[in-house]
Formats: structure tokens, C-alpha cells, sequence
């Protein structure tokens, strides 16, 4: 029985990782997000899709809602791409994460 469930566990511990470059691209957005939404207490991620392009380039489909300035709820589906410590928007603009931390 310990057996099975020491394989279970390090099944479910493996199968979980995620590639350091998701997990820095997720913040980095969401540092974008908080910075250019009316109210970011309201930020909600609905979907996210993201293709990893090599061990640092993070294409992201986003489906994102958030309040607007008369209350209401709005969404909306971003196109980003991200690197380690940059962030492409929709735009095309690329933004340090220095600046979207300040």
C-alpha cells in the first residue's frame, strides 16, 4: 500500500511542474494587469492558453475580466507574449518588469 501511494505521489508531484518560464510569464502578466486595470482587486482570469516558444518565450491567450470605471464587469481576450523579465502587449510595446513594479 506504501508503495502505490509513493508512486501516486511522485505521479502527481511530476505531472504538476511547470517550466520556470509559465510560472515567471504568469507573474509578470498579472504585474501587467494589476498596472493598467481600473480596479485590480477585480481581476479575473477566465481561460489561459499558453504556448512555450523556447526556454524563456511564453505566447499567452488570455480570456480576462476586471470591473471598468462605472462598475460594471468586462471582459476580454489578451494576446501577450512573454520572457524572463519583459512583457509584449497587445500593442506591440514591450515593458521592463522593473517598470510595471513600480
Amino acid at each position: 500500500m506504501k508503495k502505490i501511494l509513493s508512486v501516486l505521489f511522485l505521479a502527481l508531484f511530476i505531472c504538476s511542474c511547470e517550466p520556470s518560464s509559465v510560472r515567471g510569464g504568469r507573474e509578470l502578466y498579472m504585474l501587467y494587469f494589476e498596472k493598467t486595470f481600473k480596479d485590480p482587486s477585480s481581476i479575473k482570469i477566465y481561460s489561459e492558453k499558453y504556448t512555450e516558444k523556447d526556454k524563456s518565450e511564453v505566447e499567452w491567450v488570455l480570456d480576462v475580466g476586471g470591473k471598468n470605471s462605472y462598475g460594471a464587469m468586462v471582459r476580454k481576450t489578451y494576446r501577450i507574449t512573454t520572457w524572463k523579465t519583459f512583457l509584449k502587449n497587445e500593442e506591440g510595446k514591450l515593458i521592463k518588469k522593473t517598470d510595471l513594479k513600480k
